[in-house]
């Protein structure tokens, strides 16, 4: 019998792996045709312009793209992230089973532990969902799920109340209103702390419960960051950031 954790999703996306020395065009353009299979193509395409309105105010005053690399990364985690639609889709749309074929042989079923939100359940002792064993069924469950993917953020999403889609949704507005600050912004003597806060998503990681305390962490570092931007302090949120 093959267990199947939703962390294996984290290390297992069907997106193709960068060479080392990958440019930022490559990095935009495979982001771009991930985005557009996690989504659609407006939403594709929402990550292209914010990426692009970064590198063009950036190339105006160096020849570096440190900032918007950093962009690059920060806002595909954001606009990529792992709701249930995209976990139901790396399942039954990317290379998943292909990999369990050939890992496994003989007679063999999978079974998934997950926690899923509509079902309610008990919490752990850190307030997290204690996971629950499904059967092999839950595959056709996750191949309907995955199709119902447009639903995402809409009225009829059945999802969108939950306290985990709401902070997706709050850290992508708060990180594309940092872009046009950041542009607005951005000059010779704050690259260091523009740089600082475009990296500041990496910070927030996990889920539930752990992911709330890094997120509420990283807003209180934002708000210091943006204060020292705005006003012009610049030296030490640099040497921070080195």
């Amino acid at each position: 019998m093959a267990s199947v954790e939703p962390d294996y999703l984290q290390q297992h996306l069907d997106t193709m792996p960068l060479s080392a020395n990958a440019t930022l065009d490559d990095v935009v353009a495979r982001n771009r045709r991930h985005l557009e299979r996690y989504q659609n193509r407006a939403w594709a395409e929402r990550y292209v312009d914010q990426v692009t309105k970064m590198r063009d105010a950036e190339a105006a005053l160096s020849d570096g793209q440190s900032l918007s690399e950093a962009v690059a990364h920060q806002l595909y985690r954001l606009m990529a992230y792992k709701d249930e639609y995209e976990v139901a889709r790396l399942y039954t749309q990317s290379d998943f089973l292909e990999e369990i074929k050939a890992t496994f042989s003989g007679d063999y079923q999978l079974t998934f532990h997950l926690a899923p939100p509509l079902i309610g359940g008990r919490k752990d002792a850190q307030g997290r969902p204690v996971k629950r064993r499904f059967g092999p069924w839950m595959l056709k469950a996750m191949g309907a799920l995955a199709k119902m993917r447009g639903l995402r953020n809409t009225a009829l999403d059945p999802f969108r109340f939950s306290a985990d889609r709401k902070l997706d949704r709050a850290l992508l507005a708060d990180y594309e209103q940092l872009i046009d600050e950041l542009v607005a912004r951005l000059d010779g003597t704050n690259h260091g702390t523009a740089l600082a806060l475009a990296k500041l998503p990496e910070e927030i990681r996990g889920f539930g419960p752990v992911r709330e305390a890094a997120a509420e962490k990283a807003n209180a570092r934002r708000e210091k960051l943006l204060t020292e931007l705005r006003q012009g302090h610049s030296k030490t949120i640099a040497v921070e950031a080195a």
